[in-house]
């Protein structure tokens, strides 16, 4: 069969983390199993074709293609492939920044009845999107909850990428609850299991998210700018997308703004604002909040209030009701400032 040929070239090529070349394979494989009528064939490749776009960067193209997977009716009867279509689609969407179908998803996902041994779809992959919908929802009473129930689930023996992700997502939400000694100590063990050498492009992601995290609570010590150091060199090796780059220049700009160069800051964020356009909107009104800061710094209080009301209603419309209400306070710092 053709498709298999192709399908197993798709697998080496991802493997060999060729994302590009696995793409192709992968489009070919899914277009030739669709012809054959081999739809379990047909889902699995159009699944990798979704992740190789996801490394690749493709974000739209990655949502596009996660949305056609949850609205296949083939699958309607197969609850593991259910659950893990709803999972890559709410991932998409959360990549996008759509915190409010993001968790609509997720949660659609996490009410899927699939077995806790299953091979192919577990609940760690679900409890993982729906922590990361919850947090970015506000509901991090919730977030926590399944947090504390995926540790539960972290055994000897395990997977070390897969539990270090999930050390990863359960840092995340200590560090958003106000609990830093909490969040480094799982940030430490997830960077303790995730490698370079296994995976370079989670490592990026890894070490931006922590730093973006540790910056939000005001850590501003040796470890975080190490995890901003980490994710520079790793996309620089990588060769992110533009959306990467830019990002990883936000989160520099940040600890400028952070540790007492404001200036540089600003130079840097307007930088990023001349290329909007590389910018999916949620991060888009991450730069314009964090402008807001580094103008606000430098009394320049009017364009601050403009650059934080644009973020407030862009995290706003996006469902990302903790963004909107931290973009909101900044909102009424600067009102008090200029009187």
């Amino acid at each position: 069969m053709d498709y298999m040929i192709s399908e197993y070239r798709a697998r080496r090529s991802w493997e060999r983390r060729e994302y590009q070349q696995a793409l192709e394979e992968a489009s070919r494989a899914a277009g030739q199993a669709n012809a054959a009528g081999e739809r379990n064939a047909y889902w699995r490749m159009s699944l990798l074709v979704a992740e190789c776009q996801q490394e690749l960067g493709m974000t739209c193209e990655f949502a596009e293609s996660a949305k056609q997977l949850a609205e296949d009716s083939s699958i309607n009867n197969d609850p593991v492939m259910q659950a893990r279509a709803l999972t890559v689609h709410a991932r998409a969407l959360h990549n996008l920044g759509k915190s409010a179908e993001a968790l609509t998803v997720a949660q659609q996902a996490a009410a899927m009845d699939v077995p806790d041994d299953d091979s192919h779809m577990g609940r760690f992959d679900i409890q993982h999107a729906l922590i990361a919908s919850l947090a970015e929802s506000g509901q991090l009473e919730d977030a926590w909850s399944e947090a504390e129930d995926m540790l539960a689930q972290i055994k000897p023996g395990i997977d070390p990428q897969t539990a270090g992700q999930a050390y990863w997502a359960v840092g995340n939400v200590a560090f958003l609850m106000g609990k830093p000694e909490e969040g480094r100590q799982y940030h430490e063990l997830a960077a303790d299991r995730l490698s370079p050498s296994n995976d370079v492009n989670l490592w990026a992601l890894f070490n931006k998210a922590s730093a973006i995290v540790r910056l939000e609570s005001n850590i501003l010590d040796a470890s975080t700018l190490e995890c901003i150091e980490r994710a520079e060199l790793a996309i620089s090796v990588t060769g992110g997308s533009p959306a990467d780059e830019l990002e990883i220049c936000l989160v520099r700009a940040h600890w400028l703004l952070l540790t007492g160069e404001a200036v540089e800051s600003a130079r840097r964020l307007e930088k990023i604002l001349s290329e909007r356009d590389l910018l999916p909107r949620h991060l888009l009104a991450e730069v314009e909040h964090i402008y807001s800061l580094a103008l606000s710094e430098l009394g320049r209080y009017s364009e601050a209030l403009r650059a934080a009301r644009s973020s407030e209603e862009t995290f706003m419309m996006l469902g990302a009701s903790r963004k909107a209400d931290r973009a909101r306070e900044n909102m009424d710092i600067i009102e008090a400032e200029i009187g």
